[in-house]
């Protein structure tokens, strides 16, 4: 099953002996989780173009070189400076709302899942936005999410 809440959960089993798919998912409201994931995803692209930049950065062979080839050349710098300006500048903005998104998605304690009972394998855990998938079945345990790290740490109940 799927089990979506955004202050904690509380559970005498989660998953099954059969292995059916079971995920849990607490502290995070979708739509952020949503928005983070597109301004990652823009600041890759972003991070893509630029060494696409860097690599065509380079000139071509400068033997029997023409004032037209200069003023090319010339030209081709500027484009360069000018794509280079433009994604820092885009960056920085795309940073600045990852920033925010990410204050606004983490505010607060962070929530926990408790299970008194048995936690199956193949259970997979997301408390905001971090993953844990269960290799083993375990007893009486709890899950929280560590923001120094930004991983979920397993506990005693």
């Amino acid at each position: 099953g799927r089990y979506t809440a955004s202050q904690g959960l509380k559970a005498q089993e989660l998953g099954s002996k059969l292995g059916a798919p079971t995920i849990v998912s607490v502290g995070a409201d979708a739509a952020l989780v949503r928005a983070l994931h597109e301004v990652r995803a823009e600041l890759r692209a972003i991070q893509e173009r630029g060494r696409k930049v860097q690599r065509s950065g380079g000139g071509g062979p400068t033997s029997q070189i023409t004032s037209d080839m200069r003023r090319e050349q010339m030209l081709a710098v500027r484009r360069l400076v000018k794509a280079k300006r433009e994604q820092i500048s885009s960056k920085a903005a795309l940073k600045a709302r990852l920033w925010k998104l990410e204050a606004e998605l983490y505010q607060g304690e962070p929530p926990t899942v408790e299970v008194a009972g048995t936690v199956h394998a193949g259970v997979d855990i997301y408390i905001h936005g971090a993953h844990l998938h269960t290799d083993e079945a375990v007893e009486r345990v709890s899950y929280h999410y560590d923001p120094e790290s930004r991983e979920i740490q397993k506990g005693a109940l």
